[in-house]
Order: C-alpha cells, then structure tokens, then sequence
C-alpha cells in the first residue's frame, strides 16, 4: 500500500446491522448508504463472549483474548478470587496505534474502551470507559488538557449515570451532551493535530440500546408504547450526522474505516448463573452468609429486586462472592460476571480443590450436562444454551487463567447477572433491555477498497492487520487476525515479519 496513506476509524460502539439496514432503506442513513455503495461492508464477528473490553481489546491488537488475559468488563486477578474493573496495563501486546507508532506515524486515539491508563505514542491517547478524567494519566501527554478543556464546559464526563436521573427523558439528554462533547474534541483534535491514525469511538448507540430497546421493539416482553419509541433510530441518525462532518474534513489519501465492538438484540430477562451453581451444589456459601443469604432474598422478593437498567452501571464488588463468602473448600465451580465460568482448580485458585487431568475433564463435562439442561420455571420448556470450553475459543501465555467455561442462554438473550438472588427475572424488572451479539458492523471506503460489495462476516481481530496493511507496516506474527478476502479486490496473503 502507499506509504503516504492514512487511516481514520470512526468506531459506534454496539452498532448493527439488523437495525441499520431497515433504517437504510428508509432513506435515515443516507451518509453510511454512501459509503457502503462506495466501499465493501460485512457483519465484524465479535469476541465471546461479545463485551466491549474484550472485544475492543482484540480489535487494538489483532489477537484473541488467551493473549491478552482480558475476558470480561472485570479483571479476574490471577492467583486469587478478587475482581476489579480492566485496565490497559494488564495487557502486555502493543496496540495497533503502538506499532504505528515505532513505524514512525503519528497517532490519535480518543475514547476507545480499554485504553486507560495509555501508554506513550508518536501522538496522543485520551481514554474511554473505565478511565478517570481526573486522574493525571488519564491522556497522554499530559498536557493534551491545556488543548481540549477549552472545549467544553467541565465537567468531563465519561458515562451519563441513569441512576442519578429523573428518569429516561433527562438520561437520554445527558447521553446526549456527552456525545455532542466528544464529538467538538474530536473534530478539534482530527482538523488541528498532525496524524497518520486517527481513531474515536462514540458509545451512545450502545448505550441507548442497552436501556431503550424495549420501546422500539413491539415484540419485546417489556414494550412499552412511548414518544421514545425512535430514540434508537435517532442515534443512529445522529451517528449518520456526525460521520458526514468527519468525512468532509478528511484529507483524499484517507481510508476510512467505520466498525463496531459487537452487534445488539432483544434481552428478555436475566439469569444468575451463580445461584444456579448454589442450587445445584456446585458452589457453597458459609454459615454466616447462608443466613445472611436467606434474610436479603426475603427482602428482595418483597421489594421486586433486579439487576439495574444498564449493565455498566453501578459499581463492581471486588471479589466473587460479593457480600457473601463463599466456602471454598466445597466450591468446585463458580462465574464471574457474564458468564465466565471457573473451575475452583488446585495451584491456579487459592483455595482450589480440583485436581487438573481426569477430575477436572470429569466435573466439567459434568457441569456442561447440567447446564443444558437448564428449563424456565416459567414454561418449563428448555432454553437454549450454549457452553463452550475455552480451548475451542482461546490460545495464548494466558490462557491458564481464562474461564473454563463460557455460558451463555439464548444467544444472549438473557443477562447472565454476577451475584445472588431469585435465578431468573423479567417482566417489570429493570434490567437492561437490549445486550450485546455477536454479529457488529465494518465498513471500509477508500483508494484500495473494492466498491459496493458484501463480503464474507470477517472477525473484529482482522481489523488491526488490515489497517496495518493499509499503511505499508508488516503484520507482527503473533496476530491473530487476517486480511479479509476479497477486501482489497485480490487474494491478498497476510505479511509476515522476517526477522
């Protein structure tokens, strides 16, 4: 590819192509129908299981997260049963914009997930979701500060908080103003920095679909008749918007990449997966907190407990158990958050008491009957689950300290909640109503881009060594990823290193 080639990634977190099409074809979309009639689009193929840290991560890197020891929103530490939100630093492979970097190109990255605390660049980093705006390493250079807080009006804010709300209407105004905020630094930033790489990602489609969708889908348990009805579709107009202004700012020799972490749908309810293991024997609770237990789950039932409305609100506790404490030495299997299910394995847990070999291959088979048989208490009818062992999903230096397990029901049409309680909730519950799917976007526009065609789904790791590509830098081999056929209109083999 030519040398002097830039690249600019407009990421929409959770975007999909299930809603935008309809959209498309109903003339609301009329920037992305250009540039799919004048560029190649296919479905991007998320992690699993498709969360944004995770799945942005692998994109950053080109590798699946065995290499990088990032499975979840939270950090399972090695050696012990604590949890704490991801950070950037407990990766040790470079981002994309890191190899760019050595390359001698200048880069710019604003609030991509899984970027804090950033490492240095030839450029600039500001961090996304998990950061602290008012941590000192929350940008690199520092001092990018003194450019862009003359932007806005303080406070920065990373997240609008439906908690601290008066309901929906005020939320989707607060997500709004945080959007239009990134989108004034961003534009300043893409128009009066030097940059070779420029990359920002804007989470408020995700967000509006994680807490609005029941309003947009007439088929969803919880619809609701409701002038928010088109919110969903407004933020992909404004998404729409936003896209044609950084268009027309960009320099000719500009491929333009437009992709997603993850696709969306329906969530029709939650399921705790840790109450099923405690029903189940698979996990056990000591004495103090089985009372404990028992008096909070009186509580809940009468005040109608559920999950909150977004997943990323609130926050985690720092360990598994949560305000319970569990009795480890009884334990053989227990889930971290969404899904992600551990053996209590002897020398990886603290307190293990699984042997790793046959009774280890048998308690998991075994756990893996057990959860396909799983029935809503409702209907009694079988709901779909799908388990997979993390050797046919993961490689890499760490992968000893991946799940064993990834659990998910309905292709993720029920939130696996992280702590105790009634096992399943829906109905007037307020918990999030749409989640995450596997199935994101890509799009790509550009000199070398082949016009107006599908492709084959590619998957989110396939992006950084195409990008790479693009910019004449030789794909490191421990990538992960591919080109994607057809992309370039040749069969174009993935470069190697040679030294």
């Amino acid at each position: 590819m030519d040398d002097n080639q830039k690249v600019c990634v407009f990421g929409i977190d959770g975007a999909t192509f299930s809603v935008m099409n309809p959209l498309i074809e109903q003339g609301y979309l009329p920037t992305i129908e250009s540039i799919m009639k004048h560029g190649t689009a296919a479905v991007c193929t998320s992690t699993i299981p498709p969360f944004s840290c995770p799945a942005w991560k692998s994109f950053a890197t080109g590798m699946n997260p065995g290499k990088l020891g990032l499975y979840d929103l939270l950090y399972k530490e090695p050696g012990t049963y604590s949890i704490t939100p991801s950070r950037a630093d407990y990766v040790d492979v470079p981002d994309l914009w890191e190899i760019l970097s050595e390359n001698g190109f200048r880069v710019g990255v604003f609030n991509v997930p899984g970027t804090y605390p950033p490492r240095p660049v030839n450029g600039w980093v500001i961090s996304g979701m998990l950061g602290d705006y008012e941590a000192p390493d929350f940008m690199y250079p520092h001092n990018l500060r003194d450019e862009i807080e003359p932007l806005f009006d303080p406070p920065y804010l990373i997240e609008a908080d439906l908690t601290t709300s008066s309901g929906p209407d005020e939320w989707l105004a607060e997500q709004r103003a945080i959007t239009d905020m990134k989108v004034t630094i961003s534009h300043h930033l893409l128009t009066h920095t030097e940059w070779d790489f420029f990359i920002t990602v804007l989470y408020e489609v995700d967000r509006v679909q994680h807490t609005l969708w029941h309003y947009m889908d007439r088929d969803h348990p919880r619809y609701t008749p409701s002038h928010l009805e088109s919110a969903i579709r407004n933020s992909y107009q404004r998404m729409d918007t936003i896209l044609k202004n950084i268009i027309d700012v960009l320099p000719e020799n500009t491929t333009l990449i437009i992709m997603s972490d993850h696709g969306f749908g329906p969530i029709n309810g939650f399921f705790r997966l840790n109450q099923w293991l405690l029903s189940k024997g698979y996990l056990k609770l000591n004495e103090e907190s089985k009372k404990l237990f028992f008096e909070q789950v009186a509580k809940r039932f009468l005040k109608d407990e559920s999950p909150p409305m977004t997943s990323q609100s609130g926050q985690p506790s720092d360990t598994v158990g949560g305000m319970y404490q569990i009795d480890w030495s009884q334990t053989t299997a227990f889930s971290v958050r969404l899904g992600n299910m551990y053996l209590n394995v002897r020398g990886r847990e603290p307190e293990g008491i699984i042997e790793m070999g046959k009774e280890y291959d048998t308690i998991r088979n075994q756990l893996i009957k057990d959860l396909l048989t799983i029935s809503h208490p409702a209907t009694g009818e079988n709901i779909h689950v799908t388990v997979h062992k993390k050797e046919d999903i993961y490689s890499g230096v760490h992968f000893q300290n991946a799940p064993d397990l990834l659990v998910s029901l309905e292709d993720y049409s029920y939130l696996i909640e992280q702590g105790f309680g009634p096992m399943w909730g829906g109905g007037e519950g307020k918990y999030s109503t749409g989640g995450h799917k596997m199935d994101g976007i890509f799009m790509a526009a550009g000199n070398h881009i082949l016009p107006d065609q599908w492709i084959d789904p590619i998957s989110i790791i396939d992006i950084a060594p195409t990008i790479l590509h693009i910019m004449g830098v030789e794909i490191p081999q421990d990538m992960d990823g591919n080109l994607p056929s057809g992309l370039f209109g040749e069969q174009t083999q993935k470069q190697k290193k040679t030294h």
